[in-house]
């Protein structure tokens, strides 16, 4: 908790990676929790940049997750406590290099809208009981 309270000693860096270690790299250091990122595309229009559907889709699954988080919490299926996620948990859940991230934001977002289609069918059959 003292890192929320109080700064961080931190130092400034450029790190060039090659394309292909990119998403490994940004893996493991949100993992350890050690990097800020810094945009430096400032002055590109948000349609020209390189990653912009990536992050778009990213941005939609989280959307979707928390959706689904609410849901659960509302029905008992999960608590409070077992949505929370340690930094141990992070780093020793392994990441699957096989699951591409396009794949992984269609499973979830399919995974939303057949919850939400269930749930909606629940209400109105609640409704009509």
């Amino acid at each position: 908790m003292g890192e929320l309270v109080r700064s961080a000693d931190m130092v400034y860096l450029q790190i060039l990676i090659p394309q292909e270690a990119a998403e490994g790299f940004a893996d493991e250091m949100g993992r350890r929790d050690l990097m800020m990122f810094t945009d430096l595309n400032e002055h590109v229009q948000m349609f020209q940049r390189d990653y912009v559907k990536d992050i778009t889709r990213i941005n939609d699954a989280d959307r979707a997750m928390k959706g689904i988080e609410s849901m659960f919490l509302e029905f008992g299926a999960l608590t409070e406590e077992d949505l929370e996620l340690t930094p141990d948990m992070l780093m020793n859940t392994p990441r699957n290099s096989n699951v591409s991230l396009f794949e992984l934001t269609d499973q979830v977002r399919n995974f939303y809208k057949s919850l939400s289609h269930q749930v909606f069918c629940q209400r109105l059959l609640s409704q009509q009981y």
